[in-house]
């Protein structure tokens, strides 16, 4: 069931056949502008939103990030080394009740996915198994183990949050982790958004994933120097208070 790729010489573009849709696939480095707003899409295979680089059908608007449409059978990756990761693939279609969080994100996996070889669909709670059981979006797969974020300054963000989202980081989850004095938590998700594109979140607008920080950056000078503020007034107000009495 591997992607076969083939390259269409009169478009000058490369396509593919996948096994997730029955038609060939074209690669897409950008959204057409003027039928989408933004360079986001929701990808039709593992559910999960994507940006830029896409392989797209136009006759049924079928969306796949490139990790998903050149995922293999089997891989090894380092969030799971001591078993080789086993290819899923149960449908967009299907009707999941099943609670899998992805090992990295979180997020449910469904669609399109990676499982331990060794574990079972369902969670057991014998300790023999909790090794085996494992579950990762194939682009989640693709994060390394590292990351280099260069920031203009440094956000005051409790520990427990996001230094971009600014959401809760979960214990039980994978995250980035700056090292001392910092120590700045990140999802995953978050450092990998796009360095240049501005999209819609709800009704919301987000931005990337540095300009976000910057701006956490920014709100947290402004949150000091309000609080500088607050209490040289009510210092004043204390010694005001002091020479009437």
């Amino acid at each position: 069931m591997a992607p076969v790729k083939k390259t269409s010489l009169s478009r000058g573009k490369e396509t593919l056949k996948h096994f997730t849709h029955p038609h060939t696939l074209t690669k897409e480095l950008t959204l057409d502008q003027t039928v989408y707003s933004t360079n986001r899409f929701g990808c039709d295979a593992c559910g999960m939103d994507g940006s830029g680089v896409r392989y797209h059908c136009k006759q049924c608007s079928f969306d796949l990030h490139e990790d998903c449409a050149t995922c293999p059978e089997y891989l090894t990756s380092n969030f799971h080394p001591n078993h080789p990761l086993e290819r899923i693939w149960e449908g967009s279609e299907e009707d999941y009740d099943l609670s899998r969080p992805c090992h990295v994100c979180s997020e449910q996996v469904k669609g399109l996915f990676y499982k331990c070889s060794s574990g079972a669909d369902e969670k057991s709670y014998d300790d023999d198994d909790e090794d085996h059981y494992f579950f990762i979006h194939p682009t989640c797969s693709k994060l390394p183990l590292e990351v280099t974020l260069k920031l203009q300054s440094v956000p005051v963000i409790p520990d427990a949050s996001c230094a971009i989202c600014r959401d809760l980081v979960s214990s039980s989850s994978w995250s980035y982790r700056s090292d001392p004095p910092h120590s700045l938590n990140i999802h995953p998700q978050c450092v990998t958004l796009p360095c240049d594109d501005n999209y819609q979140v709800g009704s919301g607008t987000s931005r990337s994933a540095q300009q976000r920080v910057e701006d956490a950056a920014a709100d947290a000078d402004e949150l000091a120097a309000c609080m500088i503020e607050s209490k040289m007034r009510a210092k004043a107000n204390r010694a005001i208070i002091s020479n009437i009495y």
